[in-house]
């Protein structure tokens, strides 16, 4: 009994120990784990790490990883970057159609939908009453994916629905999406969905809280990687300018 207890049981802890260990690297190896404090600064370390991830095994694409992004908020100001390939113009205009809708002008149909089914069918309003009734649910969700209409559609949407709680007098905001263009996608798809986390949190007079975004495919896509090794390089720019 001795014996077993002298070299059987530590080795038993060590196994585990070590076992555990792997785990969590492999755990962490598998995705993308980025903390940032405002929009720009999410889209620039999102953006970085991807780069620096391993190569797709989808030719479509250059670059693949599952991403989880939390937000801080501690400068709602950056949620811009100068180097993003869309025109803060129309961020602005996308920021604006989710919220009131109307004439999608430059706005996609497949970002335009968004306003449809998030505000349109009342959702946003039914997350809101049961938040107010009861602040620790966790049914105030707002679901985008429509099964009938997405399996049969060529352009179908990235966001499968938006997920809110009160949590230390602030509102939380979980967004999850399918997949999320890395490149020329993420920034304003923060930017959109941070809008609508505002406006829950207005109607539900609370301060904005943690918003996490999760992807299930983020990827920057073969097709612009001249484009993205040139951003690389202007990031690497930037950061050295700031030394």
């Amino acid at each position: 009994n001795y014996l077993i207890i002298k070299y059987f049981i530590p080795f038993s802890v060590v196994q585990i120990c070590t076992t555990y260990i792997k785990i969590i690297f492999l755990y962490c190896t598998l995705m993308l784990n980025i903390n940032a404090e405002s929009i720009s600064q999410a889209w620039t370390k999102s953006f970085l790490a991807l780069f620096n991830s391993k190569p797709s095994f989808d030719s479509e694409l250059f670059r693949e990883e599952t991403l989880i992004l939390e937000i801080n908020y501690n400068d709602d100001n950056k949620n811009y970057h100068p180097l993003f390939p869309m025109k803060k113009e129309l961020v602005d205009e996308y920021n604006h159609f989710i919220l009131n809708g109307g004439e999608p002008k430059s706005v996609l149909p497949e970002h335009a939908l968004y306003h449809q089914r998030i505000f349109a069918s009342n959702q946003v309003e039914w997350a809101i009453h049961k938040l107010k009734s009861r602040p620790n649910t966790k049914r105030a969700q707002v679901s985008v994916w429509i099964p009938q209409i997405d399996q049969y559609s060529e352009k179908s949407p990235c966001l499968q629905l938006l997920w809110f709680r009160e949590l230390d007098g602030k509102l939380e905001m979980h967004a999850h999406m399918r997949a999320n263009d890395g490149y020329k996608k993420l920034l304003m798809n923060l930017n959109i969905f941070s809008e609508v986390q505002k406006y829950v949190a207005n109607k539900l007079q609370l301060e904005v809280g943690k918003y996490i975004h999760f992807v299930d495919s983020f990827h920057f896509y073969e097709e612009d990687k001249d484009r993205i090794m040139a951003l690389k390089e202007e990031f690497e720019k930037e950061n050295e300018s700031l030394r």
